[in-house]
């Protein structure tokens, strides 16, 4: 009976150290599919990254970075970028005031015409040739065809009287010669 107890004995070891050695490939196997997963994961999140990043590229490149915080935040842009207005000002001389609407239907992110009509209303007029009408008038003739475009320079309000004179809306002074290489000076 001892000896059958010895062998039962000597059995159960080796069952022992066979759980044991199990055990010890399990806990290995563990940690390879913890790692595996956490791999995965991480593959996941670098995967939605560079889609982000392509598609924010993508975007970029139609969109204003203000458009973008639009389409991203899904509300109004508290205030429109200079670019942004020029954009919207080019597609309403092109598309007109009801293909400019349309596109605002269908959440295109761009700035009501009352907006638009605001910015067009704080161009500054001072004397001399003024940069902001000619870059209005150039995205404004850009879509006309050929025989849109002839036209005349029309000049109004023009008096012609040497001097100088204070200009209170521009607080500045009025009067010297913005011809071109001319040297003399005001009368």
């Amino acid at each position: 009976m001892s000896r059958t107890i010895k062998k039962q004995n000597q059995i159960i070891c080796e069952q022992s150290r066979i759980i044991k050695k199990q055990n010890v490939r399990l806990r290995k196997f563990k940690k390879c599919l913890l790692t595996v997963r956490h791999d995965l994961k991480l593959k996941k999140k670098q995967k939605e990254q560079s889609n982000y990043t392509a598609l924010l590229s993508k975007l970029q490149e139609i969109f204003t970075d203000d458009q973008i915080a639009v389409l991203k935040n899904n509300k109004r842009a508290k205030k429109w970028s200079n670019k942004s207005i020029m954009k919207a000002l080019q597609l309403r001389f092109s598309c007109g005031i009801t293909g400019y609407e349309e596109l605002r239907r269908q959440k295109f992110p761009l700035p009501g015409l009352r907006t638009l009509r605001r910015k067009i209303e704080n161009f500054k007029f001072e004397s001399g040739i003024s940069d902001d009408i000619f870059n209005f008038l150039k995205l404004k003739v850009s879509n006309w065809n050929e025989i849109d475009k002839e036209c005349c320079l029309v000049y109004d309000e023009i008096s012609i009287s040497s001097g100088k004179f204070f200009d209170n809306s521009s607080q500045s002074y009025i009067g010297d010669v913005t011809l071109p290489e001319h040297t003399e000076p005001t009368q």
